[in-house]
C-alpha cells in the first residue's frame, strides 16, 4: 500500500522512524463450527482478537 511504501522509505533514512499501530477493537463474533457468539446491543464491545493474526500486523515494521 501507499502508506507501506511512505514507511520503508523513511525508515531507510538515517534518522529513523516509527509506526505504532493499534489492535483495534474489531471484535463482532466468534465462530466454530456450528457455534456462533455474537456482539449484539449498545454496552462497551471489548477487544477479543489477535491482532497478530493480520498478516498487516505481524510483520518486522508494526508494533501492534
Amino acid at each position: 500500500s501507499q502508506l507501506d511504501r511512505l514507511f520503508e522509505q523513511q525508515t531507510l533514512k538515517e534518522q529513523g522512524a516509527a509506526y505504532i499501530k493499534a489492535a483495534g477493537n474489531g471484535f463482532s463474533k466468534i465462530a466454530a463450527g456450528g457455534y456462533i457468539l455474537n456482539r449484539t446491543g449498545n454496552g462497551p464491545k471489548l477487544p477479543f482478537e489477535n491482532s497478530n493474526l493480520d498478516p498487516s500486523n505481524s510483520n518486522f515494521w508494526n508494533l501492534v
